[in-house]
C-alpha cells in the first residue's frame, strides 16, 4: 500500500514546520509547544488512520459491459476487506486508455460487497483495463492511501448504432420474436407475455380465454439469416457510417434472435440465432480500420443468405 500527502496534508505540513520554527524563535514557548503537540498528534492519527482504513483491501473486476463510443460502461467490482472490516470514504479508479479514471465513490464499503460502477465514455475501440486502484483520504484528508490491484478486463466501445429508421434497414423485421430476413416461419406455439414482445404477437382469442396476454411464438425454416459483408477499402468517414449501420444490424439480430454472419477482409464471425452472443462481433466493429484501395476484396456471402454489403465506396445496399 502506498501513502502520499494530499494538498491539505502538504499545507498542514508547512504550517506545522512554521509552528515549530516559532516555538524556537519566540518567547511564547508554552503556547507553541501545545500547538505543536496538537498538530503532531493530529498528523499521526491522520496517517495511521489512512493506513489502517485500507490495509489489506483488494478488488476484483467481475464484469464490464460493452457500450457505444462515448457512453458509460456499466461495471461490477467486488471489494474485499480482511477480517470482515469496513472501509470509509473509498474511491475506486480504473486504469484505462493511459489514465486513471474514477468509476465509483463509496462512503462505506463492507467486506465482499459488489459495487456497481461506471467507466466514463471511451472513444471507439477495445480499451484494456489492467489495474484497479482503491483510494481513501479517511479520516482527516491529510493523507491518501492507495491499494493497486492487477486485473484483466476490456472496455469495448463499439460504434454508435445508426438510427432504426436508417434507409438501409427499411423492409427488415424486428417485432418481438418474429425473425427478420425473409426466412420461412411457422407458428411454434403460445406462451405468456414477456417484456419486449410486440402487440402484433398477441393471440387475441387465447388472451380472451386466459384473461392475461398470450403471444404467438414462431420458428424459422430454411435460409441462413443475413450475411453482412463489410468492404473496408474506403475512407474513414465512409467506414464510420458503415460500422454504425452494421452495429445497428448486429444489435437488432441479437435482440430478435436472428442468425447473422459478419464478413470482412480479416473477419468471419457468426451470430447464433438460438444463443445470440454479439460481443465478438461488437469487438470487431469497435476495432475495425480502413484498408488501402488495392487490398483484397472481402469474402463472398453465402448464396442462401440475405446479403447486405456496406462500405463499398461508402455505399450500403442489399
Amino acid at each position: 500500500m502506498r501513502l502520499s500527502p494530499t494538498g491539505l496534508g502538504a499545507k498542514g505540513g508547512l504550517f506545522f514546520a512554521a509552528v515549530v520554527l516559532l516555538f524556537f524563535a519566540t518567547p511564547y514557548s508554552n503556547l507553541f509547544f501545545l500547538l505543536t503537540s496538537f498538530l503532531a498528534i493530529l498528523g499521526a492519527l491522520g496517517v495511521t488512520g489512512s493506513w489502517r482504513n485500507l490495509r489489506g483491501a483488494s478488488a476484483e473486476l467481475l464484469a464490464i459491459e460493452p457500450a457505444p463510443a462515448g457512453s458509460p460502461h456499466p461495471m461490477r467490482v467486488r471489494i474485499t476487506m480482511p477480517k470482515g472490516r469496513r472501509a470509509f470514504g473509498v474511491l475506486v479508479h480504473a486504469d484505462a486508455a493511459g489514465k486513471s479514471i474514477c468509476i465509483a465513490e463509496l462512503p462505506v464499503v463492507s467486506d465482499g460487497e459488489t459495487v456497481t460502477a461506471a467507466l466514463k465514455g471511451m472513444p471507439r475501440g477495445a480499451h484494456a483495463i489492467e489495474r484497479l486502484r482503491i483510494r481513501s483520504r479517511h479520516p482527516f484528508g491529510v493523507c491518501m492511501a492507495e491499494q493497486v490491484v492487477t486485473v484483466r478486463g476490456e472496455a469495448i466501445a463499439y460504434p454508435t448504432p445508426a438510427a432504426p429508421e436508417d434507409p438501409s434497414q427499411r423492409g427488415r423485421g424486428g417485432d418481438g420474436n418474429r425473425p427478420p430476413g425473409g426466412d420461412e416461419e411457422s407458428l411454434a406455439g403460445l406462451r405468456d407475455w414477456r417484456d419486449g414482445d410486440s402487440l402484433r404477437q398477441i393471440h387475441w382469442k387465447a388472451t380472451a380465454r386466459r384473461g392475461s396476454p398470450i403471444v404467438k411464438e414462431y420458428e424459422r425454416h430454411g435460409g441462413e439469416g443475413v450475411d453482412l459483408v463489410i468492404d473496408r477499402r474506403c475512407d474513414a468517414a465512409s467506414l464510420e457510417r458503415a460500422l454504425s449501420i452494421a452495429t445497428r444490424l448486429v444489435l437488432d439480430a441479437a435482440k430478435t434472435k436472428q442468425a447473422l454472419r459478419l464478413r470482412s477482409q480479416d473477419a468471419d464471425l457468426a451470430l447464433d440465432a438460438d444463443r445470440p452472443e454479439p460481443a465478438p462481433l461488437l469487438r470487431w466493429l469497435a476495432t475495425a480500420s480502413t484498408l488501402p484501395h488495392d487490398a483484397v476484396a472481402p469474402p463472398a456471402a453465402s448464396q442462401r443468405a440475405q446479403l447486405l454489403t456496406v462500405c463499398a465506396g461508402g455505399a450500403a445496399h442489399a
